[in-house]
């Protein structure tokens, strides 16, 4: 890749980093035309890595990529062989701990669990203890030595703790279904905040509904669905208005494939409101990132338009540079121009729509073609 490319994803990484709760003490770049098949990075290079580490009293490495099973392995052998103590990541395990501190719900911390075993899985070596603790494993199995035995548990341990959260999900999931459902029946339409990490979804969703919802500026500060009942003066109608996961560069597929059942709420919904951070210089390459995501999950044909927030950091030429895009500058801190917003909203889901008691309040309002 390219040297700004790089640039961006330490950037972004250093952002993970930081939500975590961590700091970044040492950034060390490999220049090679492929990725190593034993450690990912050159020997010579691991060496220097460790001795950086050693150096800078540093506990933890991070790899930014997602790795294979052997490569982690194979790193974590040479540390042990230098007698080191320091424990390696790849992007993946960062965002699974990050995911892990900010799953509040039971349907999020289930698919936590789901993903960091899709992940873990392969990874057997030397996991004995851990597997051990969330498995429950006891007597006579949980004290057996190493080697293939010990591996043909753990792998039956995976197994077992897979299929039985799936079972809890699939649950919770026929739920979300049968709820779906009666929405549909009933005619009530669904709007979905979609967007990057932390580009002020969660904070839109609580002015626009007045639910209390987490709401920090971290990266994947929220993993739930949350949904509430949204009422457009306009149409005089309810919407359902739903406030999902943020989306990040190359988001790892196992990670996709655990959270399906909150995603559904994306993929299902009538209309997305894509949320960008109008204040953050890299917003058209994030703009790009969610769209392949929306694609990957083949949510691309649902209507959308763009919501251009934090206006209140930005100066007027933000307008020009976001002209020919199809959206509305918002503020949803301090909830400017939301009124439009709804009516924005109100028209795309209810053309030609308008209740007595807004053209009572808006006398020069007249219909909107319902061919617009």
């Amino acid at each position: 890749m390219t040297r700004d490319q790089v640039e961006k994803r330490i950037r972004e990484s250093e952002g993970l980093i930081k939500t975590y709760g961590g700091c970044v003490v040492k950034t060390v770049i490999q220049r090679r035309h492929h990725a190593g098949s034993c450690s990912y990075v050159s020997l010579g290079k691991l060496t220097e890595i460790l001795d950086n580490a050693v150096r800078y009293n540093i506990n933890l490495i991070m790899i930014n990529a997602a790795l294979k099973p052997a490569q982690i392995y194979a790193i974590e052998e040479n540390i042990e062989a230098n007698q080191q103590q320091i424990e390696i990541w790849d992007r993946v395990d960062l965002i699974l701990k990050i995911f892990q501190k900010h799953a509040r719900t039971a349907e999020a911390k289930l698919q936590v669990k789901l993903a960091r075993l899709n992940h873990l899985g392969p990874r057997i070596y030397n996991m004995s203890e851990e597997l051990g603790r969330e498995g429950g494993t006891s007597g006579a199995a949980a004290n057996k030595g190493q080697g293939e035995t010990n591996t043909e548990i753990m792998k039956r341990h995976i197994a077992v703790n897979r299929k039985n959260i799936k079972s809890k999900i699939k649950k919770l999931q026929y739920s979300r279904e049968l709820n779906r459902k009666r929405r549909q029946k009933n005619g009530l339409k669904t709007v979905s905040i979609i967007g990057y990490t932390n580009a002020g979804k969660s904070a839109l969703f609580r002015s626009l509904s007045g639910k209390k919802v987490y709401v920090k500026n971290n990266l994947f500060a929220t993993l739930d669905t949350v949904t509430s009942r949204l009422y457009l003066p306009k149409s005089g109608k309810e919407v359902l208005l739903t406030d999902t996961i943020g989306f990040i560069r190359n988001l790892p597929p196992k990670l996709i494939d655990a959270f399906k059942s909150t995603l559904e709420e994306t993929v299902y919904a009538d209309l997305h409101l894509h949320v960008i951070d109008t204040f953050d210089e890299k917003a058209a390459g994030m703009i790009r990132i969610v769209k392949q995501v929306l694609a990957d999950l083949k949510a691309d044909n649902i209507p959308s338009f763009f919501v251009f927030n934090k206006i209140d950091l930005c100066d007027t030429s933000i307008y020009d540079l976001y002209k020919n895009y199809n959206g509305i500058f918002i503020s949803a801190k301090y909830k400017t121009n939301l009124d439009l917003l709804k009516e924005r909203i109100s028209d795309f889901l209810y053309p030609g729509r308008i209740c007595d008691l807004y053209k009572h309040t808006h006398p020069k309002l007249t219909a909107v073609p319902s061919s617009s």
